[in-house]
């Protein structure tokens, strides 16, 4: 299964705004399996130590708390 991943950013983005959708309803099951199949293989297809250009945000474990991702996001910026 293909999948449009701007489409699914901005769905994700939309959860909670007044009239969208509950996390747990914008994504299907399906796409979710078909976006961890593409990653994994991304992911087994590069090194494991990979080099990258400053600056560089880090984050902590949110443990699943959604509405912490887009509240760092809104603060520290989205990556381009």
């Amino acid at each position: 299964m293909s999948f449009d991943v701007d489409n699914l950013i901005d769905r994700l983005l939309s959860v909670g705004l007044s009239g969208g959708v509950a996390l747990t309803k914008c994504v299907p099951e399906q796409e979710i399996i078909s976006l961890l199949g593409t990653a994994r293989q991304i992911f087994l297809s590069q090194p494991p130590l990979i080099e990258i250009e400053p600056p560089v945000k880090v984050c902590g474990d949110l443990h699943g708390q959604y509405a912490d991702l887009l509240r760092l996001y809104n603060r520290c910026g989205f990556s381009t």
